[in-house]
Parts: structure tokens; sequence; C-alpha cells
């Protein structure tokens, strides 16, 4: 199981620039790679403000060759996870779904699992993948198109996932890549500095 934490904010370079192009489709459907079951569990909303319920569910696939699913040893809770919960971004979430999807018809954003970011091991690379092997332990930013990491497992696309240094604990390095995102977004980005 995992352990969710609370980010601290913490200053260091950006793991990945967030671009509409950059981001992939999640599925949950049956895997076509091997893993230790084929459900997870995950905290999940069904409904715009409702309360966040444990539910089992299938783990989801990979479906895009620069894609890696994780195995999610600590995920941080971002205030962008409530605000998302109570619907959030939820119209240019779902444009953004229509556009990768290609499709004319509204996407829904539920049901929803929060979790920006994760510490994680690679469970299985898509075969794109380069800089990532299945085993190794990588910190990752989810973007808001995918579900989140409030799960036993999630889907991130390689620009997204970074080398989990080895002297800090999977706790420390799921409160990390958002925050970080965040902080070199307001300094380099609008700062300009």
């Amino acid at each position: 199981m995992f352990r969710m934490v609370k980010s601290r904010s913490l200053l260091m370079r950006c793991m990945y620039a967030v671009s509409i192009r950059g981001f992939a489709k999640a599925t949950i459907a049956q895997p076509r790679h091997s893993t230790t079951g084929n459900m997870m569990n995950a905290w999940v909303t069904s409904e715009f403000g409702a309360p966040m319920v444990k539910t089992t569910m299938r783990i989801p696939e990979v479906s895009n060759t620069k894609q890696l699913l994780l195995k999610v040893k600590a995920a941080s809770v971002n205030p962008i996870d409530t605000i998302m919960r109570d619907g959030y971004g939820r119209t240019i979430i779902s444009l953004c779904k229509q556009i990768e999807n290609q499709s004319l018809a509204p996407l829904s954003f539920l049901p929803f699992i929060g979790g920006r970011d994760c510490s994680a091991v690679v469970e299985y690379v898509g075969q794109g993948v380069s800089k990532f092997k299945r085993g190794d332990e990588v910190m990752a930013v989810i973007g808001p198109t995918y579900a989140g990491s409030h799960a036993e497992y999630v889907l991130a696309r390689e620009c997204w996932c970074a080398p989990k240094p080895a002297n800090i604990s999977h706790i420390e390095a799921a409160a990390l890549p958002y925050v970080s995102c965040t902080a070199w977004t307001a300094l380099v980005s609008v700062s300009c500095i």
C-alpha cells in the first residue's frame, strides 16, 4: 500500500514543462503486460464535491510508447488535489482530453483520482521509453488529464519522471515534484529570475 504525505515547499529544478501536446491518454482497462494481479486500490470520487472513497479498480494500461506504469510507494496531497475534486479545471481538462482522443464529444473528468506527484518504482515501460527500466526508483509529476497518484499504480509519461535520489526516502521524494515545478514557474517563468 502507499502512504500519503503533505507536500513541503522545497525549491529545485523543475522536471517538466506542461504542454497540451505532452499529455497522453490514460485508460483504465485490462493490462497488456504482466503485473501482480489486475486490480488495484485507489481513492476515487465519482461526483464533484463528494468525498474520496477507497475503490478497487483495474490497473491502468500503458497505451502510449512513452508511458510508464509506476507502482506508487508514496504520494503527496497538494491543495490542487482538493480543488480539482470539487471540479476546478474540469472544462479545460475535458477539452484537453477531447484533443488527445480526437473526439468531438465532451469527455468526463470523472471518476477522479487525485494526486499530482509521487515517488514510485517502475513496473512497466512503453516501447519508446529509453531513460528508465523496470525496477528503477523515480519521482514523478502526473499530468492533470491522467488519473492521479492516490492509487497503487499510476501512468506517467517518461518526461514527467526523474530518478529518485538514493539518499532520500520515498516519502521525502513524493513531496518534491509538484511544489518544485510550482516554485520554478513562479521564479523563472513569471518573475524572470
